[in-house]
């Protein structure tokens, strides 16, 4: 019973860390498609980048974005939890 349930919490942790792995690639993914998108135009004369003032619509993007990534970590977070629950009940049925 011990066993399982040591079993049990390092599952949870990997999972959980599994997650906060991967919103944080999340975050860094929607930062470089951001900057190669939207942020620099090649200025062909020069060779060199050149950073565009930002816009109204720019910023409303980004915070649709940001809304978007924090609905899909709580999606996230609420399944993790319910997972751990499930875990609990099996471990408690033993």
């Amino acid at each position: 019973m011990r066993a399982r349930h040591d079993k049990v919490n390092k599952s949870t942790q990997h999972y959980e860390d599994l997650l906060a792995e991967q919103a944080e690639q999340l975050g860094r993914m929607s930062q470089v498609n951001s900057f190669l998108t939207n942020d620099i135009d090649e200025d062909d004369s020069v060779g060199r980048p050149t950073r565009q003032p930002l816009t109204e619509e720019d910023l409303k993007r980004e915070e649709e974005q940001v809304k978007g990534l924090e609905t899909r970590k709580r999606s996230l977070e609420e399944r993790l939890d319910g997972m751990k629950k499930d875990l609990g009940g099996i471990s408690g049925m033993r």
